[in-house]
């Protein structure tokens, strides 16, 4: 078992405090990503759990024991730092093999287990060379093979691609997540990047300000936010954001008033808001769509500031009313008509909307069922 407890965990240095009263359980088997924005606790979190950082309060429970106070060599873990630090004088067969040897094991054994983990990793070709005359994500192929080969029940992953180019990116992420399958251990990972977070995770948690703000599957982070800063850091390109006040509302719909004074009739239950309540509304990219005229429901005029063709589809970032960014709307290829400093309307159907209230919590919204 490798399951995780955190359990009112926190983190102080002196009077600042990291992290605050942090409750979460990562199952045995899982992969879990946590993902925010740098200095929100994350990483300091995952170096907690490796023993690497004191636990200032709260319990930390590795496989239903206790961990708070056993050092890292016996929490049945290995880490993988962005660094790869590597031993350059050493060949990636002793590098992968280094720690195998201090515990004594065979050098039988220490062969097998090295090459059945650069089989897994496609690094067998690599084992006698030097980490110099590796790229760079070889050479972080050959830190996960170091963590692999220790066979822990935990595996703990410190952005360990903030250094490889966008594509080498794309690549070690399939590679991880083969390897999760194949290996079918317990793997948390911290990363800034929410593309990351939103490929390789079954579930994702989300830090700011030293604590979580939500736990769920990429899909339900995606498609059901519990606040705007979930809403907005999840997504490329993020949600779109519009500042309005409340016209009417009741159990069935929402209806809002622009800066401008256009109108939107939104698909979100809040009967409790009152007219000329502040909201804020917000709608996906892939949800704001050209509009025919300015009769079409829901839409509202916008100045086209710049238009990113991307072969399959074009991003168009726009101007609007009540905006305090621009918007963006991912338009289909061939929807080619409009350009750069136009005035056109979009619109977004009212059951694509989401709604916050003044603290940043999102409204509940209907389904199609539910109305």
């Amino acid at each position: 078992m490798a399951d995780v407890r955190l359990v009112q965990l926190s983190k102080s240095y002196g009077q600042q405090s990291i992290l605050r009263t942090i409750d979460l359980h990562i199952q045995d088997g899982e992969f879990m990503v946590f993902v925010g924005p740098s200095g929100c606790g994350k990483s300091t979190l995952l170096r907690m759990i490796a023993g690497l950082e004191d636990i200032t309060e709260g319990e930390l429970q590795i496989g239903g024991q206790r961990a708070n106070d056993l050092p890292p060599a016996k929490r049945g873990l290995a880490m993988v730092f962005q660094s790869y630090a590597l031993y350059p004088h050493m060949t990636v067969f002793d590098n992968m093999a280094f720690g195998l040897s201090l515990s004594k094991m065979p050098k039988a054994t220490i062969k097998e287990t090295v090459n059945k983990a650069a089989q897994a990793l496609q690094i067998t070709h690599l084992l006698e060379r030097k980490p110099r005359d590796l790229s760079g994500g070889q050479r972080q192929r050959v830190a996960i093979g170091r963590a692999i080969v220790r066979q822990p029940q935990l595996f703990l992953f410190d952005e360990p691609l903030s250094n490889l180019d966008a594509s080498l990116r794309v690549q070690m992420r399939i590679e991880l997540s083969k390897l999760h399958k194949q290996l079918k251990s317990t793997m948390i990972y911290v990363t800034h990047d929410q593309v990351e977070a939103m490929t390789l995770g079954q579930r994702i948690a989300v830090f700011h300000g030293g604590i979580i703000e939500q736990v769920g599957t990429p899909l339900e982070l995606y498609e059901h936010p519990a606040n705007l800063f979930v809403a907005g850091f999840l997504g490329s390109p993020k949600m779109n954001f519009l500042n309005a006040t409340v016209v009417s509302s009741d159990a069935q719909e929402l209806r809002v008033q622009l800066a401008d004074g256009h109108q939107l009739r939104l698909a979100i239950c809040a009967p409790e808001l009152a007219p000329s309540s502040p909201v804020t509304i917000g709608v996906r990219a892939e949800h704001l769509l050209l509009a025919a005229g300015a009769d079409e429901e829901n839409s509202f005029p916008a100045q086209i500031h710049l238009i990113e063709h991307l072969g399959d589809a074009s991003i168009a970032y726009l101007q609007v009313a009540g905006a305090t960014e621009m918007l963006a709307a991912r338009l289909a290829a061939g929807q080619n008509r409009i350009q750069t400093g136009q005035t056109e309307y979009f619109r977004f159907a009212a059951e694509h909307a989401y709604a916050f209230d003044v603290t940043g919590k999102a409204l509940p919204r209907l389904s199609a069922s539910n109305r």
